[in-house]
């Protein structure tokens, strides 16, 4: 095997694990929910309505994007929960005057 042989068959490795750990580290958990309630956001004033909403959680990243499957309307909402683990995404929610708000994603 030549010099050059080799140099490039071990920068192919070096870039096949770099680019493999990149990938795995914006790897995304979605899971769906139906809610037959309208809601608030946390600290905002937008009503969200009744129906199915997909949440996905992105690796890393302390934001949880909240999509209305129906409409494509899409939040994010910072998580406080740093343990999750897939399929276990609970939406907490708190009744005020003004309705339902989403307290937290955990």
């Amino acid at each position: 095997m030549t010099f050059h042989t080799r140099a490039l068959t071990t920068l192919s490795a070096a870039a096949f694990l770099f680019g493999s750990a990149a990938l795995q580290a914006s790897t995304a958990n979605t899971e769906r929910f139906h809610l037959d309630f309208a809601f608030r956001v946390p600290h905002g004033k937008k009503i969200l309505p009744a129906g199915e909403y997909q949440v996905q959680r992105t690796a890393g990243s302390p934001f949880v994007m909240l999509k209305n499957t129906k409409t494509g309307e899409t939040v994010n909402v910072m998580s406080t929960d740093n343990t999750h683990e897939n399929g276990k995404t609970k939406l907490i929610f708190k009744d005020d005057a003004q309705g339902r708000e989403l307290d937290r994603i955990l």
